[in-house]
């Protein structure tokens, strides 16, 4: 005769899930990160300041690059809150560049183009920085604002072209 045993005795309870407090701690580390990561990804004036100088430059110098690569006269034409390349056509007329690259840009909200200084050019002239074939830049500074952020566009007579911070 086989016997049967019975399961372990019924004062042992099983338990399955989580508890209340478990399911908490997991939620409050979640929520924790969740606010580090938000707090990264918000970008503060005086960041977007930085960030659109530094496009600025780079752009500035795609101009020049490719006034010298087409043998053609290309201009940067700058206001408070936007700028646009052009470039010299056949007829002799600056025209504006719908180029994927070098096409007309507006600056986020809370960003502005203070002042353009070109050298031999009238103060507060905002217009006018021109790209020569020859590679020739005269010397410049674009000084970009945001927030409390001050960074410049500098273009040095050795045809350098860099964001900086300070005006």
């Amino acid at each position: 005769m086989s016997r049967r045993r019975d399961p372990a005795p019924a004062s042992r309870e099983d338990h399955s899930g989580f508890t209340l407090i478990e399911v908490l701690v997991v939620v409050l580390i979640i929520a924790i990160m969740i606010g580090i990561a938000g707090v990264n990804l918000v970008r503060g004036p005086e960041d977007l300041a930085r960030e659109e100088s530094e496009r600025i430059a780079m752009l500035l110098n795609a101009a020049k690059e490719e006034a010298i690569l087409q043998g053609r006269v290309f201009a940067f034409d700058a206001e408070a809150d936007r700028y646009r390349f052009l470039r010299l056509d056949k007829d002799g007329r600056l025209k504006p560049l719908a180029d994927e690259i070098l096409r007309p840009r507006t600056l986020p909200p809370g960003i502005a183009i203070e002042t353009m200084r070109i050298d031999g050019a009238s103060e507060g002239n905002r217009h006018g920085l021109v790209f020569l074939p020859s590679g020739e830049v005269p010397a410049f500074r674009v000084v970009i604002v945001g927030g409390k952020a001050r960074w410049s566009v500098v273009g040095e007579p050795d045809g350098t072209i860099r964001a900086k911070a300070g005006a």
